[in-house]
């Protein structure tokens, strides 16, 4: 009996340990599982740049025509698509690239008119093989626009194109936005002189107290030490830089990613007096020897305002324990073809104010000190040897009172050491840039 009871009991307890374990499939709805993403505003007065992509799931690869951002954005090759401003009266304005297969009589890049130096600039620094840009320099502020956008879906059969369909994409229609005079752009170092602030000081009538900044920077940086010689591979030779030539100075650009947005509504005057957009520590290589920064302002609707408000706290004001719960970010944009396809991002037209700073970093970065560098003096049969392991020659080697040697002598670094565009950046100086260097 009692061993009935313990097999009784061990039978129930396998069942109980067992018998509930299974795969859960729960049917969930079909939802959309990439979306279309747009960046950029249309900008009356100067070039309006765009990027298109697709969001990308977790896990997911990506390939040759996607450049994939870290937040999951996957920006397409802009031969994929296209992208122009049509005006309430009828008025087109088509977008042109940069990309290997674009450069056509119909597709032109913007010509420069007197006085666009600044404008031509940030063009320049802003396109890529991902982006088109848009001549809004004449659009009327007066007459309503909008965005509209054709994406390319093509299917292949080795290198044959057997369809090719046009999704097309249109967002509201924009009032334009006046904006006010962006007067300056300030800097404020903190008291422990570890952060340099940026800030910006704006005055003037404007259609909107909602205003809107993007930053596209430049800055130059230096190598950690001057090499005065190279080395031509092709002779085997050790050769003395000539007319200032170097790998000393370089040059870099990006953009600001900072959601950059304020309002002035509860001030007595639509004016903004330092108010502070972002930082660069002290150690940062952009402030190693000059930067600059061309500040852009334009004014938001109010639409346009509660969904950067949104996005930034979405993404900012996360994480605590009385932190907003985050909120959906609907934008302006819709597709023509599926009124149910929802769409990523929000386009806003409006004037702009652009104003352009140097900073020195002279008294403020905090230089990295020069540590783990080997340095080897070796004679001419060694060089190519030293040179496939990313060596690089410094200065000449004083052998002293040793004559007998026919050798001449060079000290060798790590190219890391000598060379500044192996920290990202280039020789390309840009063109308005206020010193003499190479």
């Amino acid at each position: 009996m009692k061993r009935s009871q313990v097999i009784l009991s061990l039978l129930i307890a396998s069942l109980t340990v067992f018998g509930c374990v299974y795969d859960y499939e729960p049917e969930l709805p079909d939802v959309q599982d990439s979306f279309l993403v747009v960046e950029g505003d249309i900008l009356a007065g100067m070039q309006s740049v765009f990027r298109i992509g697709r969001s990308m799931n977790i896990g997911q690869e990506s390939n040759g025509d996607y450049y994939t951002t870290s937040t999951g954005t996957r920006w397409m090759e802009s031969s994929l698509w296209d992208v122009y401003v049509e005006a309430e009266d009828g008025t087109i304005y088509p977008s042109w690239n940069i990309s290997w297969n674009s450069w056509n009589i119909l597709n032109p890049p913007v010509v420069p008119r007197p006085g666009d130096s600044l404008d031509r600039v940030l063009t320049e620094m802003a396109l890529d093989s991902y982006s088109r840009a848009i001549d809004t320099r004449d659009l009327n502020p007066d007459v309503r626009c909008r965005l509209r956008i054709e994406y390319y879906t093509y299917e292949w059969e080795g290198w044959e194109v057997l369809k090719r369909d046009t999704l097309r994409y249109a967002s509201e229609w924009l009032e334009v936005q006046r904006t006010s005079h962006l007067d300056s752009v300030g800097t404020k170092i903190n008291d422990e002189r570890t952060m340099m602030y940026f800030n910006v000081n704006t005055s003037g009538e404007t259609s909107s107290r909602y205003y809107r900044w993007f930053a596209r920077e430049s800055w130059e940086y230096t190598a950690q030490l001057y090499a005065q010689y190279y080395y031509n591979p092709s002779t085997n030779e050790v050769l003395a830089y000539q007319d200032g030539e170097n790998t000393y100075y370089c040059w870099n650009t990006g953009t600001q990613g900072s959601i950059m947005t304020a309002s002035s509504e509860g001030l007595a005057e639509d004016r903004l007096s330092q108010y502070e957009l972002y930082g660069l520590d002290n150690t940062s290589q952009k402030i190693a020897y000059l930067y600059c920064v061309d500040m852009i302002q334009e004014s938001l609707s109010a639409d346009a305002w509660r969904y950067w408000k949104a996005l930034k706290s979405n993404t900012t004001d996360v994480g605590g324990l009385f932190s907003p719960q985050p909120s959906e970010c609907y934008g302006n944009i819709f597709s023509l073809d599926d009124e149910t396809e929802i769409v990523l991002g929000y386009v806003n037209a409006s004037t702009v104010s652009i104003c352009r700073r140097f900073v020195s970093g002279d008294g403020f970065y905090r230089k990295t000190p020069v540590t783990d560098i080997s340095s080897m003096p070796m004679p001419v049969d060694w060089h190519r040897y030293y040179y496939g392991f990313d060596y690089r020659p410094y200065v000449p080697t004083d052998r002293g009172d040793d004559t007998s040697d026919p050798f001449i002598y060079y000290e060798w670094m790590p190219r890391r050491c000598v060379d500044c565009q192996m920290r990202g950046g280039n020789k390309n100086k840009p063109s308005y840039w206020p010193n003499d260097h190479k």
